[in-house]
Formats: C-alpha cells, structure tokens, sequence
C-alpha cells in the first residue's frame, strides 16, 4: 500500500493524547463528608498517578478513531503492478540530425560512433527506439527490447545517410515526446531522448516556446563534431533572382517589358577567425569564367554573377572555404511558357487604333516566362470549332446567342473569356448565359473613376503598393450599367457604385466582364501605364503567372494548375510538367543549412524541457517525480480508499461515544446526616 499524501500520517501521532489523558495525575474521587471528622485537620488528599490503564476498550477506540482519520488523509491506494520484468526498464528513443548541416566535415562519422556507444550502453529491459529527421520525424526502429534492439540500429545505419533538406528541431522534438510518452504511458520508469546533433543556431525552435514539454521525460544532448575552437570558414551561396525578375517585382520595370537576364547571388559567410576569406564562384565547367569575392567575417552580399556563358549552363560553383556540401548552386533557364489567345470583334485590323485589338497586340509581347500567341477572328464567324485548342478569348461586340453554349463549355473546362462591352446591344446575349443578366447604357455627365477597388484579388494584387493603387487619373468617358447575378463578384467600381469589373466564375475557368470597350472612345486605361501590367495579371488569375517561381528549396512542395506534384529531395534541376508543357525549376539548399555557428543544448531548458549534455550518471537531473504523482494520482482516483475509511471513522466514533457515556463512573452518594 501507498499513499497520495503520506504527510498526513503524523496526524496519527495525535494517538498520544488519548494515552496521555488515560495516564493523567489526577485527585482522589468520591469524597465524602462526615459528622465525624468535624475535629481533625483538613488537609489535602495526596495526588495519585495511574500505573495501569484502567479502560483498555475505550482508549483503543479513541486510538483507532485517530489513525483512521490520518489514513484518510493522507489518501492510500495499491499500486498496480508492472505487466513484466523488461517494462521495468528506461524508456529511450535515440534521435539523430540528418539535415544537409550533418555533411559538414566529421560530423556523420562521429554521429554514428556516438549512436553505437549509446546503444551498447543500453541495461537489458530498456526499451529503445531510433528516429532520424530534418523538415520531419522519421521511425527508423519502433520501441524494441534490449539488447535484440542492437541489430535493427546496425541495419537501419547501413542505409542512412545525411539528406539536403532543414533543421525542423522543434517539430523533431515535439514528436519524440509523443512517442516517448506513447510508449511509457502506464509505467512509471526512467524516459529520456537522446539527441545526436550539431545543435545549428540556425535550426527552427519557435515551436518549443508554445507547446508544453511532457513532464518526466529528459533529454540528453550529444553534440557533433564536438569543438573547442569555433567552426571553419563557410561561405554559401544562394541565388536571389534574375535581375529582370527582380525589377518586375519591385516595379521598376513593368511586366511585358523584355530586358536581359543576370543571375543575381547572395553570398554570406560564417564561422572562421578575423581574417577575411577570399572565394571564388564560376560556372560549372567553366574556370575562365571565375569571380573572385572577399568576405570579411559574417559579411553577407548581393552581386551578380559572372555571365551565362550558354544558355545549358545551370550550376555554378564555389571554392575557397573549408565545406564542400553547400558549395553548389542551380538556376534553371527560364523558358517561355506559349499562350494561345483569340480576339474576337468586329474590328481585327492591328493597325485601327480605335479597335481593342490594336492595345491587345501591342500590350502582349513576348517575354522570358510567356510567349502569348494571339489571333483575330470577327465575332460574326466564330463557330463551335473556334474554341478548340484555346487558353484565353477576348470578346467585344455582339455574340450570336448560338455561340453561348459553346462560350460556356470553354470556360466551364478552364478557359478565360474576357467580354469588353462596348455597348448595351452587345450585352444582350449575356442573359443566355444566365438570366440574371441585364445591360444599359450609364448615363455619364463628364467621366467616371474607378473607385472601391477590390486589391485583395489576384487581379489587383500587384497594384495594391501605395504608389500603385492610384487609379484615379483614369477617366472613362462611357460605360454600361450591369446587373450583375448573386455568383458574380464585382472587382471594382466607378464612383456612381456602378460595376466597372465583374468576374463570374464557371466551373474550372471564369468570365471577366468590362462595362467599358478598351479603346481610347471609351476610356484611358488602353493609354495608361497600368494596362499592361493589368492584362498579365489576368493572364496570370488564368493560370499563366508571367513570374512563375523557378527557385525551390529542397522540401517545398509544389502544385501547378493541372494538379501535378512536385517535391525534391536534392539541390538539382528538375522538369516539372504543366499542363502540356515541360519546364525546368531550380532546388537549392536552404541558405539556413550553410551556418555552422552552434546553441548550448543547455538554452533548451528555457522551453521547460530537462537537459544533460551527455548521458553520464554526474551529468544528469535528478529523476522527476512528476510523472509518478501524477500516475498515483490516477489510481488513486479509481480506488477511492478513502470513501470505506469514512464510514469506518464514523463507526469508531459512535462505538467510542456509546461505550465512554456507559461506562462513565456515577457520582457518589451523599449520606445524610
């Protein structure tokens, strides 16, 4: 038997004064007065002591009554027993780094050794299990017995080797703790990680600070390769972006506007002593073409690397620091990505200026990511074969209601129709789209502006900058009223709340309805520098992103329109498919991975989780009771002792009540005279 809290107990200590009441000094009872006497000298009767207990029963209920109420106090319950003699042992999960950091010099050679040596250390009855991770936990060998734990860990070491992906220690960590506590949940035995790493300073930790470290579990720290001195010289390279990208990004250069392609680096250094480090980055299999770099200590830099000497040239390459593993670097060629576009109008000259046509094909000019192919066909000769083989329609003028249908399965399949209304006739047939639908002309007294301009779309995204989303100086001399359906949402809006840009989506594709034509008749917007930038953007809500991301670290996961996955292991090219197209995207290693420079494992005690450097006995905390209250608090709950003490208290205490009022001695007679 045990007890929740055994302090308690010295209440039965209290057990004395009963005993001590029973032994009292006391005076001689039953005194009597008598004529008799009525000479002699009071004096006083002599005190006498009780050598003898003279009411046994009594004194043992009252005893009885005391200890009872201590034991209910201090909570007893029976410990459940142990399943078998091998659950009796330590619960430990042996939890090896395998981040791309590990391929640093030394640092797999000594992460093994050190595994074997804490595995021969391993009493028989433990129970051992071994983990690897970098972005995530891998189970390498589930909780097994030792000592027949030893040969899984040899097997599983044969095949294991440092991977390219990041640090995740708090994910790694966290999940460690589970299965520990999984694995130990109905013993109270010793449970401890012991984590094998080079403790990055750079490793992700942020989650430890909002979750709660299971209570009785430690975690032993092992570090490698275990340093003196600070780490060498590493200097890493990462690619940023293209310098064109770069521009179209930060808006110094609209997109559509074609300019030459330089490879933009960052190039950062870390570890080594004061002196600063000279390196060298050249494209692979091109020495001539060599750029020398100086890096002062923890110098980080932007520059543009050397030219592209042919256009199959992907890697570059770095050489004068001490690691090897994150000395490469992939660009991939950035190919343009073919657009198939049809306009439909009534006018298809390119050279009209007062068409559509003549902005549109002008505004679409190939550039590095797109290669828009763009066709004209008056609307009146628009057949169901027309649509075939189509990513975007542009329409203005009034479409044969024969053609709605075929407009519908278009759009319903992925396409995007883009319907420039130039008057109220050439909206009717939108009702036989929906009859939702209706289209008048606005009555305009000078010009409207755009207002209420929905920038959290996809549309207007890329104008949400302050010095972009100024659209006011766009006038717009004509335009129609729409009334537009409930699954229609309105992207912006002239400053009489009428509907400027309304898109409707159908199925996989959408509608893009103007109330405006997109001639200068009409409005500004085909003479104003946001057109351009306005129609890549609904090229790109189309699915054809004119910046499309060719630069992935090792672990991103990707997703193109056509639902193709994409998730590399490895820094490299790597095709992609899109759709029916094939490119080409860069992984490279993330640029957290290239520094060296370490934590004490002793800061993890911050986050509430109990540390020790090694798994020596002087090095280790004190056991934690936490966990062994906390489980006899929990068959304690189920035994609930307590409640037969009770009644059994209350019994002593009637039964000490009932014999003390018997056996109570009588008062003496008085005799009269």
């Amino acid at each position: 038997m045990s007890f929740l809290f055994p302090l308690y107990l010295l209440g039965a200590l209290a057990v004395l004064i009963p005993i001590a009441l029973h032994l009292r000094r006391r005076p001689a009872r039953d005194r009597i007065e008598f004529s008799s006497t009525l000479f002699l000298d009071p004096q006083e009767p002599p005190n006498r002591r009780s050598r003898r207990i003279e009411n046994w029963v009594l004194l043992a209920l009252r005893c009885a009554a005391l200890a009872c109420l201590a034991l209910l106090f201090a909570r007893p319950l029976w410990r459940a027993q142990t399943h078998s003699t091998p659950s009796q042992g330590a619960v430990r999960l042996f939890l090896l780094d395998r981040s791309a950091s590990m391929r640093q010099s030394g640092a797999w050679e000594e992460t093994i050794a050190a595994l074997r040596k804490q595995a021969a250390s391993a009493a028989p009855g433990d129970r051992i299990a071994l983990c690897a991770f970098d972005q995530g936990l891998e189970i390498l060998v589930p909780f097994t017995t030792a000592p027949e734990v030893t040969p899984a860990i040899e097997g599983a070491l044969r095949s294991l080797t440092p991977g390219w992906a990041g640090t995740a220690l708090d994910t790694a960590l966290l999940s460690a703790a589970s299965l520990v506590q999984e694995e130990s949940r109905l013993v109270g035995n010793e449970r401890e990680i012991v984590l094998i790493s080079d403790f990055q300073e750079s490793a992700d930790r942020d989650r430890l600070q909002t979750s709660a470290w299971p209570t009785g579990i430690r975690l032993i720290g092992v570090q490698v390769p275990a340093r003196d001195a600070p780490p060498p010289v590493n200097a890493s390279l990462q690619v940023v972006a293209s310098a064109q990208q770069e521009e179209e990004e930060e808006g110094e250069s609209a997109p559509g506007v074609r300019t030459a392609e330089t490879v933009r680096l960052r190039l950062s250094r870390s570890g080594g002593g004061p002196e600063d480090a000279h390196v060298a980055i050249r494209w692979k299999d091109q020495p001539t073409s060599a750029l020398t770099v100086r890096l002062p200590p923890g110098a980080s830099r932007v520059f543009h690397a050397p030219p592209r000497p042919t256009p199959e040239s992907m890697e570059l390459e770095l050489t004068g620091d001490a690691e090897n593993f994150d000395n490469r670097a992939f660009v991939a060629p950035r190919r343009a990505r073919p657009v198939r576009i049809l306009y439909a109008g009534p006018q298809t000259d390119p050279g009209d200026a007062k068409s559509p046509f003549f902005f549109l094909s002008r505004s679409l000019s190939p550039t590095q990511s797109l290669r828009p192919d763009v066709g004209a066909l008056p609307i009146g000769e628009l057949t169901a074969a027309s649509w075939q083989d189509l990513d975007v329609v542009i329409l203005t003028g009034a479409l044969d209601v024969s053609q709605a249908p075929s407009l519908r399965n278009f759009v319903e399949s992925g396409g995007l129709a883009v319907v420039l209304l130039a008057d109220a006739a050439s909206g009717a047939w939108l009702a036989a789209l929906d009859p939702g639908f209706a289209v008048s002309e606005a009555p305009v007294k000078d010009y409207a502006l755009f207002e209420s301009i929905d920038f959290d779309h996809a549309i207007f995204r890329p104008f949400a900058a302050p010095g972009l989303r100024d659209f006011s100086k766009i006038h717009t001399w004509k335009h129609r009223l729409l009334n537009v359906p409930a699954p229609a949402r309105v992207l912006a809006r002239f400053d009489s709340q009428a509907p400027a840009l309304v898109e409707w989506k159908i199925g996989k594709g959408r509608i893009l309805l103007s109330a405006f034509n997109w001639v200068p008749s009409d409005s500004q917007l085909p003479l104003s520098s946001k057109f351009v930038p306005l129609i890549y953007s609904i090229l790109g809500e189309a699915g054809f992103e004119h910046l499309e991301p060719d630069r992935y670290l090792v672990g991103d996961a990707w997703r193109g329109p056509s639902g193709d996955s994409f998730q590399a292991t490895a820094p490299g090219i790597y095709p992609v498919k899109q759709g029916e197209e094939e490119r080409l995207v860069a992984c490279n290693l993330p640029p957290s991975e290239s520094r060296l420079e370490t934590f004490p494992v002793e800061s993890l005690a911050a986050f509430g989780i109990p540390v020790g450097r090694t798994g020596r006995k002087d090095a280790e905390p004190e056991a934690d009771p936490a966990p062994l209250r906390l489980q006899s608090a929990e068959w304690e709950g189920k035994q609930r002792l307590w409640k037969w003490l009770l009644p059994a208290l209350l019994s002593l205490l009637l039964v000490e009540t009932w014999w003390a009022n018997r056996f109570r001695p009588r008062a003496a007679e008085t005799f009269a005279g």
